[in-house]
């Protein structure tokens, strides 16, 4: 088995596609779904679920079970990715506090972490309040 070990300011940025976002959405609704049960749920076809879906379980959010010709997903943390479990948690929450309508709101924020600098600076700021001069010898 390959180890996975995405960074979090790309799995953001993967977060940032409205497709995925569906699918995850979907996925934290019922999981245990089918590919062609996601794709007809997203209106895409089955080839561009399968491959949303791959880039998503990439990430470590996602896990996978093949069952004869079926692959079935489910959400659920890959144990090789420490930023996997907390993740999902927060999308979770923030899914199941905002509607469909909303998840532009979800883009922004995933957006917002998509570089690495950004995640440095709120990592920093995590272990508490630093001048901005002292933010800028430490990056």
């Amino acid at each position: 088995m390959r180890q996975l070990n995405p960074t979090l300011w790309r799995t953001c940025r993967m977060l940032t596609g409205r497709t995925r976002l569906r699918l995850l959405r979907f996925l934290l609704e019922n999981p245990n779904s089918t590919v062609t049960q996601l794709a007809a749920m997203a209106e895409i076809g089955i080839s561009d679920a399968s491959q949303e879906l791959r880039r998503i379980q990439s990430r470590g959010i996602l896990q996978v079970e093949r069952k004869g010709p079926y692959v079935f997903y489910r959400p659920a943390p890959d144990p090789q990715v420490p930023s996997a479990a907390p993740l999902l948690t927060a999308l979770k929450t923030a899914m199941k506090y905002r509607p469909a309508c909303q998840d532009a709101a979800i883009i922004s924020m995933a957006a917002a972490l998509a570089y690495p600098r950004r995640i440095a600076i709120a990592q920093t700021l995590l272990n508490g309040p630093v001048s901005s001069s002292e933010l800028i010898r430490i990056l």
